[in-house]
This record gives C-alpha cells, structure tokens and sequence, in this order.
C-alpha cells in the first residue's frame, strides 16, 4: 500500500506542476532517475526526482523536490541474541520532499551549440521512511514477529551537477538522521539508517 500511495502522489505532483511550469516562463522541472552504489541492499539502490523550479535570479533557483528511492535503508539491531530485523534483504523505500537552493557556478557557457551550466545545491526537509520493519524477538517462551513503525526524520540534501542544454547530470548527498527502531514496550532495539549517494541522469522542461 505505501509504494501504491508513493506512486499516486508523485504523479499528483508530476502533473501539477508540469502545468504551471509550462504556463509560467519563469518557471521549470527537473526529473532525474538514478542510482545509488554504495547501497548495502541485497537489491539494487534507485531513485526518481521530480523538482519544479522557479528562477529568482540569472544565477539561482529554488524549488521543491519530490524524490521517491528505494533500497538504500541499512538496519541495524542493538543485540542480535535478542532481536532480529527481518527487512534486511527485502525492498524498502521511502518518499522526501524537501525544498531546494541552487546557485550556477557562472553564466551560461556556449559549448558546441549547447548551454552549459554547472551549478551546486542544498536543501532541507523531511524523509518519510517506508512503513513497518518486522522483528523478531528470540529467547522468549513465545517467540513472534512484531510490526515496528520508523517514523519520518529530517533530512539535508547537498547536491553538485552540470546541465548541457536540457540534459542534467549530478551527484547528491542526502544526510538523514538515523530513525530508532522501537518495540511497543518503548525499547529501542536497533536503528534505521537511510543516508545515501545517488548518480543522477536527468532533464528538464
């Protein structure tokens, strides 16, 4: 149901702004696909941007951007004699929205026909990180699988990249503070760590 709720909301998003952006001059959108490489999932670490901007000046932008990324979260328990996180090697995911500033480097340069611009960013906001981790207490007399909510944690997004006409490519840290892991008698047993490196290939309209 979350991946169904991320899919419908993004597109929400998507096709909102796609209109605004083609009515308004001063404004446009950025969509970046990606990867993740240093991802310590089982599965492969991706993510989908969407950012509609407005220009406030030759040089800067600001903007919202919608990110969706899945497998990039590490779990980690605090006694595993006790406690085992059973999402390990399954999918997960989660959904930011943080606003975003970003400067060019310089004015746009004249490359083969194409304008190139190299630009830096950052931004803040919040990380809405995926549903229910599963966990399964040991050594007890009943043995059991207990549903965990992780809550959503505030995040900063430090990003770098260059844009050759209306071709993007960047390279962004997204720094999220490690979420507890708690069970419903309030132990903390472990902790959600959801920071990754992503590549982007992208454009904008």
């Amino acid at each position: 149901m979350l991946k169904i709720r991320i899919i419908l909301l993004s597109s929400l998003f998507l096709g909102m702004f796609t209109g605004i952006a083609q009515e308004k001059n001063t404004m446009n959108l950025a969509i970046e696909a990606g990867f993740i490489p240093f991802s310590s999932s089982e599965n492969i670490g991706l993510f989908l941007n969407v950012e509609p901007q407005v220009k406030v000046s030759n040089n800067t932008l600001v903007g919202l951007r919608i990110a969706v990324t899945i497998n990039s979260q590490t779990y980690e328990s605090k006694d595993e004699s006790q406690f085992i996180i059973d999402n390990i090697e399954y999918e997960n995911g989660f959904l930011s929205i943080v606003p975003t500033f970003s400067y060019s480097l310089n004015e746009a340069l004249l490359w083969d026909k194409y304008i190139f611009r190299p630009y830096i960013g950052l931004g803040v906001g919040p990380y809405l990180l995926a549903n229910y981790v599963d966990i399964f207490q040991i050594g007890t007399v009943n043995s059991s699988y207990v549903e965990v909510p992780v809550h959503y944690q505030i995040g900063l997004l430090f990003r770098s990249g260059f844009e050759l006409g209306k071709s993007r490519l960047g390279l962004e840290y997204n720094f999220i503070s490690k979420a507890d892991i708690e069970i419903p008698s309030g132990q903390k047993i472990g902790t959600v760590n959801s920071s990754y490196l992503g590549l982007s290939i992208g454009f904008t309209i």
